[in-house]
């Protein structure tokens, strides 16, 4: 509370400020001390990479309840059960006394599995609960629809589940040269994102026609480990239960994320939200925190991690200095099979940013297409409440802000982690075929 409190007071002091002047002053600040939210990254589901879950509580913080095997083999009591440590380090310290080195281990490999096997089903994991979620703890989920014969787009959710609220719609283009960001309040009206986590063809467009969403038609048949299999059997069962829509739905904004420069700047993503240049820029400046094998895991990641910048012009007098670049977040990869790596947003430089452009972020939108339209041809969603929208326009803005911050560093998260995939494939193909030219 008093590193907040002491945060809050020198923003406060420098509200008046040149903006290259309390962006220095913020950036110099350590992040125990700066208003910062830190969240984790993990595969859900490790073996397909498809999915992931992004929460503010670590998995070795989180305490969970798992049944206790009994005696007989491949049964376990429900009524026992086992609640482990809130930390990984307190693992040991809880007055049981283990008889030997192996045995310690042992067991701590098995709480490390058991965690695993637990994190990977939604349903067991107390921070994606849809009805009690933990106190202050912010999620998303990254899900990926699986429909044969067509590529969806990923749905970023508000929540650590995927029947969350949807916030975006994303979609990889051209082997991760380009994304396609899609907000708006419309995707989280009923019938638009149906079971399946895709766009029902009832509120889209079979391309994406005129600015629309692109729907996908419901099957007669549902194929092998297609997404949505209680809404397939809903549907056979009661039949078509989404009207069809008067006018297709739209998105509010679009925002492109490009892969610049492959060959030149591998580390560099550029997109533009509402009228501001953002990029992802690779930095070497983290902290790594310590743990054993420090010096491995800072060496081997040493070139995956990556800032959130925005370009911003110094106003009034300091004009002449050029454009300012604010640090908005910053991205902190990880040696580790399922936890990808950290995502930290700087709340002091986002409302620094917020409060100096806030008539400009919310007049024009760089995205938005503010034309007049005919009343006959408005979206009718347009004018519903939706179950996410602040009440102001300001804090509207500032959580779409933060929605971007997140679906674009996922977009960039994904594709770093796909194109190192790719290279260690070709890489041990080269390998085995040196190896059977040789032999």
């Amino acid at each position: 509370m008093l590193q907040r409190a002491s945060s809050r007071a020198c923003a406060s002091k420098m509200e008046k400020a040149p903006i290259r002047e309390v962006a220095s002053a913020i950036a110099s600040l350590n992040l125990s001390d700066a208003n910062t939210t830190v969240l984790h990254v993990y595969h859900f589901n490790r073996e397909d990479s498809k999915n992931y879950v992004v929460h503010t509580l670590r998995n070795s913080l989180t305490p969970i309840v798992l049944p206790k095997k009994t005696a007989k083999k491949g049964k376990s009591d429900t009524a026992e059960v086992e609640k482990l440590p809130e930390t990984e380090e307190n693992d040991g310290k809880r007055g049981v006394i283990a008889p030997s080195r192996e045995q310690h281990w042992a067991k701590r490999f098995a709480v490390q599995a058991a965690r695993v096997k637990v994190y990977d089903k939604a349903k067991h994991d107390p921070r994606a609960d849809p009805v009690s979620p933990p106190p202050d703890c912010e999620s998303y989920f990254v899900h990926l629809p699986t429909l044969w014969g067509h590529c969806p787009p990923y749905t970023l959710r508000n929540r650590g589940h995927k029947r969350a609220p949807v916030v975006c719609l994303f979609d990889p283009r051209l082997f991760w040269r380009q994304w396609k960001l899609e907000f708006g309040d419309v995707l989280t009206q009923e019938g638009v994102i149906d079971g399946r986590g895709l766009v029902n063809w009832r509120h889209g467009t079979k391309k994406g026609e005129n600015g629309t969403l692109k729907g996908y038609k419901d099957r007669k048949r549902r194929w092998w480990l297609e997404s949505g299999k209680k809404y397939f059997y809903e549907q056979l069962e009661h039949g078509h239960m989404i009207p069809e829509a008067a006018v297709k739905a739209k998105p509010e904004e679009v925002v492109n994320v490009k892969w610049t420069a492959p060959f030149v700047r591998a580390r560099e993503y550029n997109f533009v939200w509402r009228g501001f240049q953002f990029a992802w820029k690779g930095t070497t400046v983290v902290d790594v925190q310590p743990k054993k094998f420090g010096w491995f895991r800072e060496t081997m990641t040493r070139w995956n991690h990556l800032k959130l910048i925005v370009t911003v012009l110094d106003q009034g007098e300091h004009l002449q200095n050029g454009p300012s670049e604010i640090v908005l977040a910053r991205y902190t990869s990880v040696l580790s099979a399922r936890k990808a790596g950290r995502l930290e947003i700087f709340h002091d430089m986002l409302d620094l940013f917020l409060r100096e452009n806030l008539t400009a972020l919310t007049s024009t939108g760089g995205n938005i297409v503010l034309e007049k339209q005919d009343p006959a041809t408005v979206d009718p969603f347009q004018d519903l409440g939706s179950p996410t929208e602040p009440r102001s326009e300001e804090e509207k803005t500032a959580q779409r802000l933060k929605d971007v911050v997140v679906a674009s560093a996922m977009c960039m998260i994904m594709g770093e982690f796909q194109k190192r995939e790719w290279v260690w494939a070709l890489f041990w193909l080269l390998v085995d075929a040196a190896q059977n030219g040789g032999g």
